[in-house]
């Protein structure tokens, strides 16, 4: 933000954050709320591709624990996969499906699942930029799928998009894809630590666990997660737990419970 001369304790502010809170690894922060920002910094900015300079600033450690297992996986399939199994433990708003031994092309695809949220351009970039990172890190610098699709209409300037993801890119799909050819998808690398890989999945089968317990259990955590930022809403609740509003409301209903 500071870059392109915006105003960062206000951008943030509006969105629910602080430049205090931004450096806080242990806060939760809603995926809708984070999404929303990108979009608002991408307009006040003027800068159409905000979401993908973000990305390049950054790198797969934002994925958390997540990024440990791909990192230590054997080959880019076990990288996809596990990321696709792990995803909601850090990101419970998205999705990421390996594809492989179907009538479909081989590789892998990602989406937004919170409802409205799915068409925002500054995330799905960023998101992408991830994956690319993924395939890079199991197959070399400067790999390049066989294609890339992005459900997004064609931005005015799609070169960035080109140099990162090479000259098939697509736009106007039905769902964010990598192409990605099952035999490079198979090609064995030598995972730097087994065993670590093993005990950071097994951490997180067990935080995952959480997920199990009723829903108005699930409820009654976030809020005590939330209450002390000042902005527990059932909008942030539902989406710290990957539903709507409407429905998490509904839910509680049948549960004989109400949010208020």
């Amino acid at each position: 933000i500071a870059r392109h001369r915006g105003d960062a304790s206000a951008l943030l502010r509006a969105h629910g954050f602080t430049l205090q809170s931004a450096d806080d690894l242990e806060r939760h922060v809603s995926y809708a709320d984070f999404i929303r920002l990108l979009e608002d910094c991408s307009a006040t900015l003027r800068c159409p591709d905000f979401g993908l300079q973000l990305a390049q600033a950054q790198d797969l450690n934002v994925l958390g624990p997540v990024a440990t297992i791909a990192r230590h996986s054997s080959n880019a399939a076990d990288a996809v996969s596990a990321t696709a199994q792990y995803l909601s433990y850090h990101t419970p708003g998205a999705a990421v499906e390996l594809v492989s031994g179907s009538d479909e092309p081989a590789g892998f695809t990602f989406e937004v699942i919170l409802q409205g949220l799915r068409g925002c351009r500054q995330i799905n970039e960023l998101s992408m930029y991830l994956g690319q990172r993924i395939l890079e890190l199991m197959l070399g610098e400067g790999y390049r799928a066989q294609g890339v699709h992005f459900a997004n209409a064609r931005p005015p300037g799609p070169r960035m998009l080109q140099r990162i993801f090479g000259n098939r890119v697509e736009f106007d799909m039905p769902i964010h894809r990598f192409i990605v050819p099952e035999q490079d998808l198979a090609r064995q690398v030598e995972p730097a630590d087994p065993a670590l890989r093993r005990l950071v999945a097994q951490y997180i089968d067990l935080t995952r666990q959480d997920a199990l317990l009723p829903l108005t259990d699930r409820v009654s955590r976030s809020i005590r997660t939330f209450l002390p930022s000042g902005r527990c809403s059932l909008q942030l609740v539902a989406d710290h737990l990957g539903y709507s509003s409407r429905t998490l409301q509904r839910e509680l209903a049948i549960r004989g419970q109400r949010f208020r």
